[in-house]
C-alpha cells in the first residue's frame, strides 16, 4: 500500500488487527444492508480475507489463482450448459470448473490462459471471461452481474474488499476463493479492494451517496495507538472511494504524525496521522484520527 516496503507490511498487518477488532455490520446498517451480510455469511463459510499460499510447485494458474489448486468437488463439477465449449470458442475445461457460492462458478481453459465466471440459472448461462495476464497484472478483473449478485474474481493477494450502499453504509465483504461475491447489486454505489500490488482498486456501480464523508470537523480526537501512522495510511486508503468523487486508483505515497495545525483545530496535531494519497492523477492529503474509537479520516486537503 506504500511505495516503502516496511510500511506496506506495516500496513496489511494494522489491516488485520482492525478487521478482527471490528464488528461485520454495524447496527445502523439499513434491513437490505443486514440481509446482505447474513447472505455473504451463510453462503461464505469466513476465511481470511488474504488468499491461501500457494506452493511452487503447483501451476501457473494456481498460482495466480488458488482457488484452481484445491481438488474438484461434488459441487464444483459443473452442469453440461456450463462446462462446454464458450461461444466465442474458448475450450473451457470440465476439471476447472469451481463453485464459489450462489449460481456463480470460476473456470478455466485447457491452456490455462483464460479464467472465466459462470452464473447458471436453468439453463441459461452468463458469464464473462479475460486473459490470466491481464488479470493479474494489477489493471483488470472479471466480473459478472446478475438480477441477484455482483461477482468478481480476483488474483491471490487481494485484500479488503469492501461494498458501499447507496445510504452511504459500508460492508466488508469476504474474500473465498479467489471470489468477491455481493448479493443486492442494484444497491451497491461501489465495490473497492486493495490488489497484491498495493493499489486500492475502485469499480463504481451505481450513483454516490449524497452523504457527506466530512460534515463537520469531530469535537475532540482520541489518543493514537502506537501503531497509528500504519492503521491510519490503511484507513486512508480503505476510505479512497469516498475521498475524492470519480476515484478508480488510490495508492499510500507516504504517512506520518502531523507536526503543525491541521484543517480543523491547532490541537488536534498530536492527535493526528497525515497521510499522502494519490487518487488517479491527483495528489490528496488526508488527515486522520481517533473518532468513535475507530481512526478515521476526517478532513482533506490537496496535496501542495
Amino acid at each position: 500500500m506504500t511505495e516503502i516496503p516496511a510500511l506496506r507490511d506495516a500496513l496489511v498487518r494494522a489491516g488485520e488487527r482492525r478487521r478482527r477488532r471490528r464488528r461485520a455490520v454495524r447496527a445502523s446498517v439499513p434491513t437490505f444492508a443486514v440481509a446482505a451480510a447474513a447472505v455473504l455469511v451463510f453462503a461464505l463459510p469466513r476465511t481470511p480475507d488474504r488468499e491461501r499460499v500457494v506452493e511452487p510447485s503447483v501451476s501457473p494458474l494456481a498460482r495466480s489463482f488458488s482457488v484452481f489448486a484445491r481438488p474438484q468437488t461434488a459441487d464444483d463439477r459443473a452442469e453440461p450448459p456450463l462446462a462446454r465449449s464458450d461461444d466465442n470458442g474458448m475450450d473451457l475445461d470440465p476439471g476447472l470448473t469451481r463453485f464459489l457460492g450462489g449460481d456463480m462458478f470460476a473456470l478455466a481453459t485447457r491452456d490455462q490462459q483464460t479464467v472465466c465466471l459462470r452464473a447458471v440459472d436453468g439453463t441459461r448461462v452468463a458469464g464473462r471471461c479475460d486473459q490470466i495476464a491481464r488479470v493479474r497484472d494489477d489493471r483488470f478483473l472479471v466480473q459478472l452481474w446478475t438480477d441477484s449478485t455482483l461477482a468478481a474474481l480476483v488474483p491471490n493477494g487481494t485484500i479488503d474488499a469492501v461494498v458501499a450502499y447507496r445510504d452511504g453504509n459500508r460492508v466488508d465483504v469476504p474474500i473465498r476463493d479467489n471470489a468477491i461475491v455481493v448479493p443486492l447489486p442494484d444497491e451497491i454505489v461501489t465495490l473497492s479492494w486493495t490488489s497484491p500490488s498495493g493499489m486500492r482498486r475502485v469499480l463504481r456501480v451505481g450513483q454516490p451517496s449524497r452523504r457527506q464523508l466530512f460534515p463537520r470537523c469531530p469535537a475532540a480526537l482520541g489518543t493514537l495507538p502506537a501503531d497509528a501512522v500504519a492503521q491510519a495510511a490503511w484507513a486512508a486508503l480503505t476510505n479512497a472511494d469516498r475521498l475524492s468523487p470519480g476515484t478508480t486508483t488510490a495508492r499510500v505515497t507516504g504517512a506520518r504524525k502531523a507536526r503543525a495545525s491541521t484543517p480543523c483545530s491547532a490541537k488536534f496535531a498530536d492527535r493526528t496521522v497525515v497521510v499522502d494519497l494519490r487518487l488517479d492523477d491527483r495528489l490528496l492529503r488526508v488527515f486522520v484520527g481517533v473518532a468513535g474509537g475507530d481512526l478515521v479520516p476526517y478532513a482533506v486537503n490537496p496535496r501542495p
